[in-house]
């Protein structure tokens, strides 16, 4: 038997008020069978009465709908089977009854003051309506006594954006985008949004099938695609190729000068790519001002990566290589102000490599995540630690976790909004760090959710949720107009 779990609410208008508007509203919710989530394309119809029981049918729409972990979204208004929408929302009530795979859930929903918002042609609608806009600003709300409703908190956008098939992978010309993991090369896309709600898809071709979501930076305007592994494959020395687009969607590539076989670290600092990549008889850290043309800056035998790292990180002055060897009980600790010349750190207490994407810069402060496995457990501890010294010095300010038994080491770190972000991985949790020692919640997750946090050019931020062996999630955040669906929403002042 099917049973609502969560009815989201209705989310009014497509257009704006006038009208000749399409008469047109969202709706989200959930359900469950026998107490479980549902997963299945079904028949939903969505029928509008005057009355809570019996009454007359003012309106109704059919669709097959799709339900993942339980949860459906849907438009109510776009496949109309009879009645007229403008008409219903006249009536003095409105009740909704949901009839699923020819099950009529009960009771019905009577609908509330969203919807009718369709209908609002003037100034008359009572202090604290909402209607919701295509458009923003948008001056004929405005001039009928809306305004933009304040939103301040995580506020959710699209919770079936895309399928978990696509990994969030960089932010480029105020545009999050997305690469597909895929078993064949032709059916390779790369998806990009600037709102969360609204995607396109593109495909590069077959030339470009060899890049993952973790191949991604962005260096002086262009995208550079870097793979891990040589043309021979992991292990094997040989050069690298490298695809570059300026615009995300036409992509040239090009076999650059690094040789070796596996490239373990990679950022892009003051304008140039650095990576440290190995080789059977050295490894090296090279830097490149356009992903083609590598220069060596520093250089060690193969024998130095026996232990945690290598890795590279960076703070706002400087750029580090860090190697930490437990078996012998020593480590290469170097930085450069300028990536180019390159000394011991001086009174450096750095004992962990922090990973490519579990460092972040913000306000002086560079923070990190320590991460530890304990081998054969499957255990591990994850501590914060931050330096006010350019990451010269380090101290741990929290303890994530500790024995961890589901232990996993994908945690990171993101600067937004004015605030660093915290995603561990272990729980499936996403926080902001506040007052530079206490953890705020924002997401809620399962183990194994990861998060991708970004802030593009109108400094709305915007929050990928990876739900594990699920979909992603779309959400905003924190000082701006209420936004979802691809709709604004005003209140009646």
């Amino acid at each position: 038997m099917y049973k609502k779990l969560i009815t989201f609410f209705l989310l009014g208008i497509l257009s704006n008020i006038y009208a000749n508007a399409p008469q047109i509203f969202r709706y989200q919710g959930r359900l469950v069978e026998n107490n479980a989530l549902v997963n299945a394309a079904l028949p939903i119809s969505f029928k509008l009465y005057d009355n809570i029981t019996d009454g007359s049918l003012l309106y109704e729409d059919s669709a097959t709908v799709t339900v993942i972990d339980g949860l459906y979204s849907t438009y109510i208004g776009d496949d109309t089977v009879s009645g007229s929408m403008s008409n219903a929302l006249t009536a003095d009530s409105v009740y909704l009854e949901i009839t699923i795979n020819g099950q009529t859930l009960s009771p019905r929903e009577q609908l509330v003051s969203v919807p009718y918002a369709l209908n609002t042609e003037s100034s008359s609608a009572p202090s604290g309506s909402i209607i919701m806009s295509t458009n923003y600003p948008n001056a004929a709300l405005e001039a009928l006594g809306y305004v933009p409703l304040e939103y301040d908190g995580v506020n959710l956008i699209n919770a079936l954006a895309l399928s978990n098939d696509f990994e969030p992978a960089y932010t480029f010309n105020n545009s999050i985008w997305f690469v597909e993991e895929r078993n064949t090369d032709s059916d390779f896309r790369l998806a990009k949004t600037t709102d969360g709600s609204l995607f396109e898809f593109y495909s590069p071709g077959t030339n470009m099938s060899w890049i993952e979501d973790e191949d991604f930076l962005v260096l002086n305007d262009q995208i550079i695609a870097l793979p891990e592994q040589s043309l021979n494959g992991w292990g094997y020395d040989a050069y690298y190729k490298v695809g570059i687009s300026a615009d995300g969607q036409n992509w040239n590539t090009y076999t650059n000068n690094l040789y070796g076989n596996n490239i373990d670290s990679r950022l892009v600092w003051n304008n140039a790519l650095y990576v440290f990549i190995r080789s059977s008889s050295s490894n090296i850290v090279a830097r490149s001002i356009n992903g083609i043309n590598f220069t060596t800056v520093y250089s060690s035998s193969s024998s130095e990566t026996s232990g945690e790292g290598p890795g590279l990180y960076t703070s706002d002055s400087y750029i580090f290589y860090t190697q930490i060897d437990e078996m012998n009980g020593t480590s290469t600790n170097i930085y450069s102000s300028n990536g180019i010349d390159w000394q011991p750190v001086p009174n450096g207490n750095i004992d962990f490599v922090p990973d490519d994407d579990a460092f972040v810069s913000h306000n002086g402060v560079l923070w990190a995540v320590d991460e530890n496995e304990y081998d054969g457990n499957n255990l591990g501890d994850a501590d914060l630690m931050k330096s006010v010294d350019g990451g010269i010095t380090w101290t741990e300010v929290i303890e994530l976790y500790y024995d961890y038994e589901d232990y996993h080491d994908d945690n990171e770190l993101y600067v937004a909004g004015d605030s660093v972000w915290l995603s561990i991985e272990s729980d499936g949790d996403l926080y902001t760090l506040t007052n530079e020692d206490t953890l705020n919640l924002e997401i809620n997750g399962s183990s194994g959710d990861g998060y991708y946090v970004s802030e593009l050019a109108n400094s709305s931020v915007f929050v990928i949720h990876e739900k594990n062996d699920s979909h992603i999630a779309t959400y905003t955040t924190q000082g701006s107009i209420k936004y979802k669906d691809g709709l604004y929403y005003y209140i009646k002042e």
